[in-house]
């Protein structure tokens, strides 16, 4: 079998392995289910601060008779789409060589 190298990880995310892996305990994979999914639960339950962002639900009318929910949020002039069922698009114009 041949070895394996150490993944090497950005400082911040090292940070974040070894402060779980000094904490000691079996990785999730080696977890029951139903011990993995508390763990997951809990590691997910704590308070995090979120930058201001503007958010926005809407339903966009796709097809002949369908629609798809969408979850649009910005934050100063960024503005990230996810969308369920339906990657984003832009129609070009004929003759655009490429997205404005």
């Amino acid at each position: 079998m041949a070895d394996q190298k150490k993944p090497i990880l950005e400082p911040t995310t090292q940070a974040f392995v070894d402060a779980l892996a000094a904490q000691g305990g079996k990785p999730l994979y080696e977890l029951s289910y139903a011990d993995a999914r508390r763990v997951l639960e809990e590691a997910q339950a704590m308070e995090v601060t979120k930058p201001p962002a503007d958010v926005e639900e809407k339903t966009l009318p796709v097809g002949p008779g369908g629609e798809v929910g969408t979850h649009l949020s910005s934050k100063g002039h960024q503005r990230a789409f996810a969308g369920r069922d339906v990657l984003p698009w832009r129609r070009m114009d004929p003759g655009q060589q490429e997205y404005p």
